[in-house]
């Protein structure tokens, strides 16, 4: 199961939590960070229907665009 966005083709982040105290830096875990996708179905100009997984900002644009 891909985690892509099929519009804007976001993807996971990666990135590091960094442990500190007084003295400074004591070490590094890095994490992903997994975009939040969701399940639609689309219908175009012919009527057809398809599924597709978009992020929810693409969603919030496609909903104003639609307004």
């Amino acid at each position: 199961m891909s985690r892509i966005c099929d519009i804007c083709g976001k993807t996971k982040m990666n990135g590091n939590k960094i442990k500190r105290d007084n003295q400074g830096i004591r070490g590094r875990n890095s994490y992903e960070r997994l975009p939040n996708l969701q399940n639609i179905t689309v219908t175009d100009e012919n009527g057809r229907k398809s599924k597709m997984k978009v992020c929810t900002g693409c969603l919030k644009k496609m909903k104003q665009e639609d307004a």
